[in-house]
């Protein structure tokens, strides 16, 4: 039987040293915008890049979706996705440059990746703000109602809290509450919800009638005429059909 003395064995031993590279930090975004002009629940296209940029206006959580304050955003890359398996996988990206037409309450994932190949996975939530619904507005008045108040009319087109802005023919109008209306006239009113933001336009479309054209009449009568019937002499006040009220002025 052999033997082995450990005078026998060379003896040799190096380090290994491990370093351990922190995960990148993603966060969580809610990117929010009003729908498009049909109302239809779709968006005219969302840039999913404001997910990395606080300070955009659709950034409604004010994050950075890589959180780009944090010492490992060197290298980063974002990606993003429409099912977390194709995030985890970092397969069929889409082309963030492009506006996408998502759906309200659609999530959106992101894949953010450092340098090092660590990744991790995060959400975009995207919101989709409804329109205010606005009530196109015809009203009809006599030619002596001018100036008009289109403000009046504020209430009958929408009942919800905004600011309204009035123009006819994209010249703002100097003065809603003292509006000179004429037969056809058409003006387009902005509305802005006070809540949201969002933005919708409606129409007044005036019919102006002109007021009758009376004539005066001066009679000559003897005192034995009366009791008279002033009703005889409405055809020759006026050949306009209507209602004629006439009272003692002296």
């Amino acid at each position: 039987m052999a033997h082995l003395d450990d005078d026998d064995i060379d003896a040799n031993s190096d380090a290994v040293q491990v370093t351990i590279v922190p995960l990148p930090i993603a966060n969580a975004v809610v990117l929010e915008q009003c729908d498009d002009d049909t109302n239809s629940g779709n968006s005219m296209g969302f840039n999913l890049n404001a997910s990395e940029d606080a300070s955009n206006s659709i950034n409604v959580n004010g994050v950075d979706v890589d959180n780009s304050g944090d010492a490992t955003t060197g290298g980063l890359t974002v990606t993003y996705h429409t099912s977390l398996a194709e995030a985890e996988a970092g397969t069929n990206a889409l082309n963030p440059t492009n506006p996408y037409l998502g759906t309200d309450g659609e999530i959106i994932y992101v894949r953010v990746e450092d340098v090092n190949g660590c990744y991790v996975t995060s959400t975009v939530t995207l919101n989709i703000l409804p329109l205010p619904i606005l009530v196109a507005q015809t009203p009809e008045i006599c030619a002596d109602a001018n100036p008009y108040d289109l403000t009046s009319l504020e209430s009958a087109m929408t009942g919800a809290a905004g600011s309204f802005a009035y123009a006819e023919g994209g010249v703002a109008v100097a003065d809603a509450t003292s509006y000179t209306a004429v037969d056809g006239a058409v003006v387009e009113v902005t509305f802005t919800d006070g809540t949201t933001g969002c933005e919708n336009t409606t129409t007044i479309t005036f019919t102006v009638n002109p007021l009758p054209i009376l004539v005066a009449q001066t009679p000559e009568i003897c005192v034995d005429a009366n009791p008279y019937d002033l009703t005889s002499l409405e055809s020759s006040i006026t050949s306009d059909a209507g209602i004629l009220r006439m009272q003692k002025v002296a």
